[in-house]
């Protein structure tokens, strides 16, 4: 693509792209990215124009808008909406409720074929609602070589963006374990917020159980439990300290495995997943009573999503996973 200052009687400049906006006698204007016809000329010339900024595309050259359309149909996906190309954009939006994913490095990957192509995106695993942008192409220059776009297009090894909708047939408990002095206003309002949480998704809470905290008790409990639900959310009287407590015992206990135990996220540090069976268990943290955000929410709501959360996974977490401070936490982390 040649750019620059052009003698209006320049016959290339017949389909060329105007680079600024002009203003006309009469009040006349010329947006920029016109293309520019042999009347246009003959008019800028009236105007007492001699000469245009303009941009003109060589063989094997593309506008910035067939750029930008070929590249986010290449990113494909499930879930993905892509809009129009103008001015060289092209968007893409969530067609559904649900967790954005795509491979980070595939995309920095593609980032980096060519200065003149950009895609900036959502971050992965980020929650999305249904017509939200999560990406959106942009060509800088008005054209550039079609072998570019091939170029970057075969740096994708996928189809990038995903976004992976809640399934709302998900079976969810709630099981509060509960000492002497555990109020009941307490897990009242646990439940409260924990049905909340599942609203946010579509969802619903299956069954909600209140019992001692005790192991053998809880253990029976889920033993019987699990068959019949996907997930099992479990709210101790008192927070998770060890893989011996009192939770991870009656998980064990009722034929069930830790998978982990702790998460590089604060609040949320007190987290335990494991599973029975293929029911997946949640040891919440103390601090997924309150409805604020916490790294509770980010396991939650992939997995509502039907995505695995593994041990990479949550320690990949630790990447902006200092949350902001929950002011009715019991032990602050910062008491300076």
């Amino acid at each position: 693509m040649r750019f620059g200052t052009f003698q209006i009687d320049n016959t290339d400049l017949v389909g060329a792209k105007l680079a600024h906006r002009t203003v006309l006698k009469n009040d006349v204007k010329f947006p920029k990215g016109k293309v520019l016809s042999e009347a246009d000329l003959t008019t800028l010339q009236q105007s007492g124009f001699e000469t245009v900024t303009a941009a003109i595309l060589e063989t094997g050259d593309i506008w910035e808008d067939e750029a930008a359309r070929l590249l986010s149909e290449a990113f494909g996906g499930t879930k993905i909406r892509i809009g129009k190309a103008a001015t060289g954009r092209v968007n893409l939006y969530a067609a559904c409720d649900g967790i954005l994913t795509y491979e980070r490095e595939n995309f920095i990957a593609f980032n980096s074929v060519d200065p003149r192509i950009t895609c900036a995106a959502l971050k992965p695993y980020e929650r999305v609602e249904k017509g939200q942008m999560v990406a959106t192409v942009k060509i800088i220059p008005f054209g550039l070589p079609k072998a570019v776009c091939g170029k970057a297009i075969n740096a994708l090894r996928v189809d990038i963006f995903n976004v992976h909708a809640y399934d709302h047939d998900l079976k969810i408990a709630l099981v509060q374990t509960q000492l002497e002095e555990t109020a009941a206003k307490v897990l009242d309002k646990t439940q409260k917020v924990t049905a909340e949480r599942l609203s946010a998704f579509g969802l619903e809470l299956d069954a909600s159980d209140r019992r001692p905290h005790k192991v053998e008790t809880l253990a029976y409990h889920l033993s019987g439990a699990a068959s019949a639900q996907d997930i099992i959310i479990i709210f101790g009287a008192s927070a998770i300290c060890d893989i011996v407590d009192v939770v991870p015992q009656a998980i064990v206990r009722a034929g069930g495995e830790i998978d982990y135990l702790g998460m590089p996220v604060d609040p949320g540090n007190l987290i335990l997943l494991g599973h029975i069976d293929k029911t997946t268990i949640i040891g919440a943290p103390g601090c997924a009573r309150s409805i604020k955000l916490n790294g509770f929410d980010w396991v939650l709501e992939r997995l509502c999503a039907r995505l695995p959360v593994t041990s990479k996974d949550i320690v990949e977490m630790s990447v902006g996973g200092l949350l902001t401070e929950i002011p009715s936490r019991p032990s602050p982390r910062d008491k300076s």
